[in-house]
């Protein structure tokens, strides 16, 4: 089993905040992902309480420390969280575990979205996860390229306004259960003033200047950002891989993750 992402052979309200690259930006991180390339600032998202509450546990347990960047995809994503690259390769113990035993609760709202710097839960897919729990530690940050004008336009038109027309269905269904809606479903939309998906422009604009990762919007639990050390990010995203696993001595691994404010123990 692997923890991976629903759309990777594709690859082929309250809006989330643009990544930023350090500055006064860096006082603003709830941790510090000290790494061998440098550090990254994460502000936690407080519309992921779940997954916010979480991180900070195993992070102020020490469990991500030394743990490798296990999978790194060029123009897409870094990923790390996976115990078993605690130590100089990873995966030597194919019978070890590969998260702290128990999964996440999703937590997915639509106002947040797989940009540059978006920092989100990794999962197993649909298919296995229909709930779409997310792994208990396994997380990834996006790197992403800028996405083409066309490609959001298609996602926005059969993708995503299918998700929540889905979503719409399924509360129109209950309403009917429970005799709280006697009308058609057409009707219930225009009630309860349906449109379909757009992005927020400003939203749009990042990924077509900065880029991202669209296609998996609304499907994985978005729970922080960066906001300062992209560059080491992207630094970790350089390392050399084979089959998307860094290789080398000296593969890219969190050192320790630092807490600002934590009293020390």
């Amino acid at each position: 089993m692997r923890f991976g992402f629903v759309s990777i052979a594709a690859m082929a309200l309250l809006f989330a905040c643009q990544p930023g690259a350090g500055g006064d930006e860096a006082a603003e991180a709830d941790v510090v992902l000290v790494t061998n390339r440098g550090e990254i600032g994460i502000r936690l998202f407080d519309d992921a309480p779940k997954h916010k509450a979480n991180f900070l546990k195993l992070a102020g347990e020490g469990y991500y420390d030394s743990l490798m960047f296990h999978r790194i995809i060029s123009g897409f994503m870094i990923q790390t969280g996976d115990p078993r690259g605690r130590g100089p390769g990873f995966n030597t113990d194919p019978g070890a575990p590969m998260d702290p035993g128990y999964t996440i609760e999703a937590e997915i709202p639509a106002s947040r979205f797989n940009v540059r710097g978006a920092v989100a839960a990794a999962r197993t897919d649909d298919y296995q996860n229909p709930d779409r729990r997310s792994s208990g530690s396994q997380f990834y940050i996006v790197t992403g390229e800028p996405v083409r004008p066309s490609r959001l336009d298609s996602l926005e038109r059969y993708e995503f306004s299918s998700i929540l027309r889905g979503k719409m269905y399924e509360q129109y269904q209950q309403a009917q259960g429970t005799g709280a809606y006697a009308g058609s479903f057409d009707e219930y939309l225009e009630e309860q003033n349906f449109r379909n998906f757009r992005y927020p422009p400003e939203v749009r604009q990042q990924y077509l200047e900065e880029g991202g990762a669209p296609w998996l919007d609304m499907q994985y639990s978005i729970f922080g950002e960066v906001v300062s050390g992209m560059d080491v990010v992207l630094a970790i995203q350089a390392a050399p891989v084979s089959r998307s696993v860094p290789v080398g001595a000296d593969a890219p691994r969190i050192l320790e993750v630092r807490i600002p404010g934590a009293a020390a123990p």
